[in-house]
């Protein structure tokens, strides 16, 4: 599934004005309608039994059709392409979590030696609250009778871009309060880049199981993909317009970033 699907259902629910018995038959009938969205709508008027013991199982559906918008957020957003990823640590929500100041240590020993113990520093607490992206798109009854594939897409596109954009520019109004290194790129030389790059490196404290990234907008993006050396060779080889890697670092472009500023971070 691509997000599509999303759109899809939404449409459907918007045309029956919450009608889901009607939204299923719209969906039934309608060739463009992906069958995991058909599925979803089916199930939820079809009566089960005892005895079916897959009469829930499309239901699934629902958590897929989710899923596969929430993946589709790749790309659109800063931290939806490093959470996929695997650089943050997934903690859980509405809890207060101590912030480890000191972690544990291990020592070598001997055979039957006393074993050495460690603590765990920690310094405060933090209460991990739960933020929400919401996008909301009106459409008229006449598109929603007709949409394509064509319009589905450009409709799935549209919230893509403004959930990921929302959720970017909160994350970094949070990560740029004092927890984040950040500098100016250069508007000359690479060697500036690359003394840019080592200035925000520095401003971070890393370990050995750090996940640094960064950010920049595409104006900066655009900049260091076409930046050459003194002997005219192309700089920066992985960077693009819709950003790469930057000297062996992930570079995420996203319009959530001040313009002009190449934003570094530990996502660990």
């Amino acid at each position: 599934m691509s997000g599509i699907e999303f759109a899809s259902l939404i449409s459907h629910f918007m045309r029956s004005g919450g009608d889901l018995v009607q939204a299923a038959q719209n969906a039934a009938v309608n060739r463009q309608t992906p069958k995991t969205v058909a599925a979803c709508l089916k199930s939820a008027v079809d009566v089960g039994t005892l005895t079916d013991s897959d009469f829930a199982r499309p239901l699934e559906g629902y958590s897929q059709i989710i899923a596969a918008f929430l993946e589709s957020l790749v790309n659109r957003s800063f931290f939806d392409t490093a959470l996929v990823n695997g650089a943050f640590r997934r903690l859980p929500i509405g809890q207060s979590i101590a912030i480890i100041s000191s972690g544990a240590a291990a020592s070598i020993v001997g055979e039957g030696a006393v074993k050495n113990f460690t603590k765990i520093g920690t310094s405060g607490a933090l209460l991990l609250q739960e933020r929400k992206a919401v996008g909301l798109l009106a459409m008229t009854e006449e598109l929603l009778r007709n949409a394509a594939a064509g319009s589905l897409d450009i409709i799935t596109r549209e919230l893509q871009t403004a959930v990921g954009k929302a959720t970017d520019l909160e994350f970094f109004n949070v990560m740029l309060d004092g927890s984040g290194a950040f500098s100016t790129t250069s508007a000359g030389t690479s060697a500036n880049t690359a003394a840019d790059v080592g200035t925000i490196l520095s401003n971070l404290n890393t370990s050995a199981t750090s996940q640094i990234y960064f950010a920049a907008d595409s104006t900066v993006c655009k900049k260091l993909s076409v930046r050459v050396t003194t002997a005219g060779e192309q700089a920066f080889p992985g960077v693009t317009a819709q950003g790469g890697e930057l000297l062996g670092y992930p570079l995420i472009c996203t319009d959530a970033v001040p313009s002009g500023y190449l934003v570094g971070m530990d996502c660990d």
